[in-house]
């Protein structure tokens, strides 16, 4: 399993310890063999180097993806350092997403998740098999631990033995879990979960 993460930097202070890649780097130390690169992303410019990388013959499993997120009338962005934002609704953002070699495109982003017709476009474009991301505001707190339990189904082991689990069962059971934990705290987070995914299989 191979899994590229791409941070920017979520606090103004440059000493600022709020990142995900630590906490993902020593989870990953018991995965075996899996292979973890993690880069920052503080402009376009380095969101799309990296992107690039991932079109390359390698492929990756997951590109995940953490960054502030916003949706709503006065658009849908991803926030990276310094304020710098990338309108999603944007075709030319959209395409920066196109021909991705991975099985599953991760933003862990506050509230993208709601506008699914802007999910369903990048999804297209991609070429993915899967996308997730968040209906609405996100903890720290609550995104490591989605994402932990994400990542154990999806590339860690079940009943004793690799992971053999298509992405649409690792959504369903990190969507009960999340529920049973109780880590969404909405009134009805099996119904309007917190956590949402498009699958390639039912594209039009």
């Amino acid at each position: 399993m191979r899994v590229m993460l791409l941070e920017t930097q979520l606090d103004t202070d440059p000493t600022s310890d709020r990142t995900e890649h630590r906490f993902l780097r020593e989870f990953f130390e018991n995965f075996g063999d899996l292979d973890f690169i993690a880069k920052q992303i503080h402009s376009r410019a380095d969101l799309e180097k990296f992107l690039t990388h991932a079109r390359g013959r390698r492929r990756f499993d997951v590109v995940h993806i953490v960054a502030h997120g916003k949706a709503g009338r006065r658009g849908t962005a991803i926030g990276l350092t310094d304020g710098e934002s990338l309108d999603m609704r944007r075709g030319d953002v959209q395409r920066m997403f196109s021909g991705l070699k991975v099985d599953a495109l991760l933003l862990s982003c506050c509230q993208l998740g709601k506008e699914r017709a802007i999910m369903t476009q990048v999804l297209r474009l991609s070429g993915v098999a899967a996308m997730l991301s968040y209906s609405d505001d996100v903890t720290d707190y609550q995104a490591f631990l989605i994402e932990a339990l994400f990542y154990h189904l999806a590339c860690g082991y079940y009943r004793g033995e690799r992971s053999d689990l298509d992405w649409r069962e690792v959504y369903e059971r990190v969507k009960f879990g999340v529920d049973y934990l109780g880590i969404d705290d909405g009134k009805h987070p099996l119904v309007d979960p917190l956590l949402v995914a498009a699958f390639s299989e039912d594209l039009p």
